[in-house]
């Protein structure tokens, strides 16, 4: 019967030597090691000799227990697709002849594979961290590896944020101890981590909570009738609420009643003419008015436009020709009186402004004596003047006369009262072109005033 011996054959040279084998029964074989080596599975056949005889010439055998062979891959690789934890196992079924695995690990596609497990099992669990993830196994033993297994998906690992922690109380509220309007604000510190925050309200000093606001802001614009208010407000966020933080202190709101509604203004007054456009409208006052409304009608009353609000009496009009007519009433928070219309209208016309400098005027008169000193003197009309400018020349011995303006206006004629002495006059014409040339008297007005012991008065002649 024959034996069979695998492993390395071990000689006391070179390989590739020719070992003589000592055979009983058929005598000398010499035997190629290598080639050996390379058939009958690995291992050397010897008939009917003893492993002893064999090394008696110096040659060694291995064991007679064969060699294992390489190991199949694994039939398959499994895990999950998606993880929400980054806590998963990979699995693999065992290989015949396999001693150990070998796992990798591929990132988010990537040609890299990293090794992640060596070992006898047949499982891995996988603690990792968001990304796209791909494995492979392959078998082991003392013959060699297997070829790889690899997974036909990946795995998406998409962990959640860990909530935020419940925010804290905030550290204030604010607001004022008493109102007159029942308007203010209710302003509170922020906390970190809150994305809202409550804010409610109890009258006076009432059990009962009414939530008023909830929102993003630190503050809330209060509006409300009398009473006494205490506040309290929390943060919020997706993870839960604090605790409250509440005032110890009250808002009293005291609103004043509102004022009667005013009586409209007893009259109202203007000009029933105006040559310049520009004139006054007035009224009267009226008792809890706070301000005025006035308005005019260009049409006699079809349609009114106002013209002024505001607490003033009175309002200066600046307008073109036309015929207008006014209206005014009083105001207060209450509301509004009725209208005080005027009885009339006013009439505006405004002459053209004129295209040239006045002519002088033609004449100028007055008495050639006077013994009282009262007299008049006069002057003809200027086409397009406005006014006129009167003046008077005292005649003096010594030559220190002087043009002295004694009048200024539309009229034309003056009063004159003087004393005794020689006057003489000149006039002209003025418009908003300009002035014309001076008229003057052909002669001086000769004044001779008897006193009271029928005598002439001195006059500048006589200085």
């Amino acid at each position: 019967m024959a034996s069979r011996y695998y492993g390395d054959v071990n000689a006391p040279s070179v390989k590739g030597m020719l070992c003589r084998i000592l055979i009983d029964t058929r005598g000398s074989l010499s035997v190629n090691v290598n080639s050996a080596l390379n058939t009958n599975g690995g291992g050397i056949v010897l008939e009917n000799a003893a492993e002893a005889k064999f090394s008696s010439i110096g040659c060694t055998i291995g064991s007679s227990t064969p060699p294992p062979l390489i190991p199949d891959a694994p039939a398959s690789i499994n895990y999950p697709s998606a993880s929400s934890t980054g806590q998963y196992n990979v699995t693999w079924p065992a290989s015949s002849n396999a001693t150990s695995y070998q796992l990798e690990r591929s990132v988010n596609n990537g040609s890299t594979w990293l090794q992640v497990y060596s070992g006898s099992a047949l499982l891995y669990y996988e603690t990792i961290n968001n990304g796209i993830y791909n494995y492979r196994v392959r078998s082991t033993n003392s013959a060699g590896s297997s070829g790889w297994t690899t997974g036909a998906i990946n795995c998406i690992v998409s962990i959640p944020l860990p909530p935020n922690p419940v925010p804290q109380p905030p550290v204030s509220i604010s607001y004022p101890t008493s109102s007159n309007t029942g308007k203010y604000n209710v302003n509170w510190s922020s906390s970190t981590g809150a994305t809202s925050y409550q804010l409610e309200r109890s009258a006076n000093n009432g059990g009962i909570w009414i939530q008023v606001y909830s929102g993003n802001t630190l503050s809330y614009s209060e509006s409300i009738a009398n009473g006494s208010y205490t506040y309290r407000v929390k943060a919020a966020n997706t993870t839960g609420s604090s605790n409250w933080t509440t005032a110890s202190w009250n808002c009293i709101v005291s609103i004043p009643a509102p004022p009667a509604i005013p009586a409209a203004p007893t009259s109202i007054n203007y000009p029933a003419t105006s040559n310049s456009g520009k004139y006054a409208v007035s009224w009267s006052s009226s008792n809890t008015a706070t301000y005025y409304q006035l308005e005019r009608s260009a049409n006699n009353g079809s349609t009114w436009t106002q013209v002024y609000s505001g607490s003033d009496l009175s309002h200066s009009e600046t307008i073109t020709n036309g015929t207008y007519k006014y209206r005014a009433r009083a105001s207060n928070s209450s509301g509004s009186s009725s209208w005080r219309t005027g009885t009339d209208n006013c009439i505006v016309s405004i002459s053209a402004p004129p295209s040239t400098v006045p002519a002088a005027p033609k004449s100028i008169s007055y008495p050639e004596s006077s013994r009282t000193g009262k007299y008049a003197i006069r002057w003809s009309a200027s086409n397009s003047a406005a006014s006129y400018q009167l003046e008077r020349l005292i005649r003096s011995r010594r030559g220190n006369d002087t043009w002295t303006r004694i009048y200024s206006g539309s009229a034309l004629t003056f009063s004159e009262n003087v004393g005794s002495g020689r006057y003489l006059y000149r006039v002209r014409a003025v418009n908003s072109k300009g002035i014309s040339n001076w008229r003057i008297g052909k002669e001086y007005c000769e004044v001779q005033i008897r006193n009271r012991n029928g005598r002439d008065d001195d006059h500048d002649d006589n200085n």
